[in-house]
């Protein structure tokens, strides 16, 4: 932009929201209010190093994070695989409708949940 005399830089973050995995999905509702995050947890206890990728477990869970506080809302949908290795990269899609969470899996199905009642309602294979 005009005026700058340099590319800004981050010295800090304003606010460290810790997931304990590996983030392999994300996407905002449409609402813009909540953020939906795909987490491959880590082994209870990791430190991650920048040398080396910790190990992370198959189950993904989706997370939510409310954009006007930060804060993590407790929802969490659960029941998709991610196989890849960590140092692989790779992403699970997922989206949100006004009444659906949906994602999908390393293990060949698209789940879909009751976006206020947390419950899976559908695990549809696919090639």
């Amino acid at each position: 932009p005009d005026g700058l005399s340099s590319d800004p830089v981050v010295s800090k973050a304003d606010k460290l929201i810790e997931m304990q995995g590996q983030i392999v999905g994300i996407t905002q509702d449409r609402e813009e209010r909540f953020l939906y995050v795909n987490v491959r947890q880590w082994p209870e206890g990791t430190v991650p190093s920048e040398y080396e990728a910790p190990a992370i477990a198959d189950d993904i869970e989706t997370r939510v994070i409310d954009l006007q506080d930060l804060s993590l809302t407790g929802q969490v949908y659960r029941g998709h695989k991610g196989y890849t290795e960590p140092e692989g990269a790779f992403f699970i899609f997922l989206d949100v409708g006004n009444t659906f969470v949906g994602s999908g899996s390393e293990d060949g199905c698209a789940f879909i949940w009751d976006k206020h009642y947390g419950c899976r309602l559908a695990a549809n294979k696919h090639e």
